[in-house]
């Protein structure tokens, strides 16, 4: 709907028009609400404000808007989001398989603790046979698993809601120590410089000056938890370093990006420079996520499979062993 919108606005038409023309065409009721905002009075800015999008799509919207013309902004935010929405695919395409083996593990422990192990204690009741140390250890061991599970998903879901919130509200707390776990904070420091390269880089086409460019993003930032990377930075500036020294210094980078933009500032066009980084980010987030799959999943076959042995092993041998010697 919105790149048909860029082509009636390239096409010459004004924008009256072509919200008429889409409000014919589409069954978009966002389509509507855009237009009364405008009749309102309303600015432009404020019009897709008070219309619902995609929270990217706005904040990136509404920073392309304030420094350039409403298609090139649509186009240009509609771009990063179909950029996100293919990583995503992707993603998830890649995750896919190790949630399905973990959904797997889990199910199986809690059919063990719920279901198997009742019944083999029955079994043994009904002999009168007592379970030695060793097998009355493994019962309580298969019988914690379930708990380990739902204990380790509910600190991990508290933890990711918990550092969401603050990326939301900008909590330079919460987020600065999540930048320094080893698990959360290389992914923060790839989420941050991945960003920045895509502000500054339309930041930059404004400004042949370093400090006028980090005015402009920082004026500019729409409902952006960048607005935490810009203060840190013009922090840095105000006590006299310039910014590739306090990108240097900053903690919210990784080091690959504070190479290519120190290299990027002596190039011809810092724009091609930092989209080739963009590009790139994106291949290292997928390689980065197979190898870890490629990892995960083995030890997923291996935790359902040692369970099985041991089950077999210390509970089902046994019991087996028990009945044909009666």
């Amino acid at each position: 709907m919105l790149r048909t919108l860029i082509s009636f606005l390239d096409a010459g038409y004004s924008l009256g028009t072509c919200l008429n023309l889409l409000e014919r065409l589409s069954k978009d009721v966002r389509i509507s609400q855009l237009k009364r905002s405008l009749e309102d009075g309303h600015t432009l800015e404020e019009a897709f404000m008070r219309v619902e999008w995609d929270p990217l799509f706005l904040e990136y919207f509404i920073f392309f808007l304030r420094s350039g013309q409403l298609q090139e902004a649509l186009r240009q935010a509609l771009d990063i989001l179909e950029m996100k929405k293919q990583l995503t695919r992707q993603l998830k395409k890649a995750l896919a398989y190790p949630i399905a083996l973990f959904v797997f593990a889990m199910l199986f422990t809690f059919f063990v603790s719920f279901f198997l192990l009742p019944q083999i204690e029955l079994l043994y009741a009904s002999f009168e046979q007592q379970t030695d140390a060793k097998v009355t250890l493994f019962f309580h061991i298969l019988n914690g698993l379930p708990l380990v599970f739902c204990f380790s998903i509910g600190i991990l879901a508290v933890y990711l809601s918990h550092l969401q919130s603050g990326l939301k509200k900008g909590n330079f707390r919460i987020v600065e120590q999540a930048l320094k776990t080893p698990v959360t904070g290389p992914v923060l420091k790839e989420y941050f410089s991945l960003k920045f390269a895509l502000y500054y880089k339309e930041a930059a086409k404004h400004s042949h000056r370093l400090a006028q460019t980090m005015d402009l993003l920082s004026k500019d930032l729409f409902q952006s938890d960048l607005v935490m990377v810009a203060y840190d930075l013009r922090q840095e500036i105000e006590k006299g370093l310039d910014l590739p020294q306090a990108i240097q210094k900053s903690i919210y980078f990784t080091n690959y990006f504070k190479q290519v933009f120190s290299l990027a500032l002596y190039a011809s066009s810092i724009d091609k420079q930092l989209t080739h980084y963009v590009e790139s980010s994106i291949e290292r987030i997928q390689t980065k996520v197979k190898r870890w799959t490629s990892r995960l999943v083995p030890l997923l076959y291996a935790f359902s499979l040692g369970t099985v042995v041991s089950i077999y092993l210390m509970i089902i041998l046994p019991m087996m062993n028990l009945v044909s010697n009666l």
